[in-house]
């Protein structure tokens, strides 16, 4: 991908958005707006854990 001027301001408008939405989840604790995300996420993302497991050691 080539440095352009564009693709510069989208990974800042990326990195904000993600600021802005670790704020909004750490200040709502249990009641935050996009506790409904991160459980969707962790039930897809928990799973692999169990599918993948990590190797035991002898």
């Amino acid at each position: 991908m080539r440095d352009t001027r564009e693709s510069r301001l989208l990974l800042v408008l990326l990195i904000a958005i993600a600021f802005a939405l670790i704020t909004v989840d750490i200040r709502g604790g249990q009641e935050s707006p996009v506790d409904g995300a991160r459980q969707a996420a962790a039930a897809v993302f928990g799973r692999s854990r169990t599918v993948w497991p990590p190797p035991s050691t002898p």
